[in-house]
């Protein structure tokens, strides 16, 4: 069950930031998606296609 909190603590933060002007979080998603040599809406796209993906049973 932590990970649900801590998912939910940093979405609720992210949303608290973004209401006072922050928004680090999708600075750093821009970054990463730069240093991979894409536009960030694809690497968003690729990582929520990747999360949904059926994981692979070995």
């Amino acid at each position: 069950m932590t990970g649900r909190v801590d998912w939910f603590a940093r979405v609720t933060r992210a949303r608290n930031d973004d209401a006072a002007g922050g928004g680090f979080e999708l600075d750093a998603v821009k970054a990463r998606a730069a240093k991979a040599g894409m536009p960030y809406q694809r690497f968003i796209r690729q990582a929520l296609e990747a999360a949904v993906q059926p994981r692979k049973r070995a």
